[in-house]
């Protein structure tokens, strides 16, 4: 019998590092947030603990970090 796997989260929404564009965070429908470096094609580091799926990521141009709502 062949097991199937159920599919992978899919992306809820993205967003470039305000001052670094190869960090980019990644909200995912299985509520966590993955910080994904481009350069070295890496995950940098997996953000979970939120209650629902992850709907908006926001950056701002003076800060140094994300902002997810």
């Amino acid at each position: 019998m062949k097991k199937v796997m159920p599919p992978p989260p899919a992306a809820t929404c993205l967003t470039f590092h305000p001052q670094d564009d190869n960090r980019v965070a990644i909200g995912m429908d299985n509520s966590t947030i993955v910080i994904y470096n481009l350069h070295s094609d890496e995950v940098a580091r997996k953000l979970e603990g939120h209650a629902k799926r992850v709907p908006c990521l926001l950056e701002h141009s003076e800060c140094t970090s994300f902002f997810w709502c």
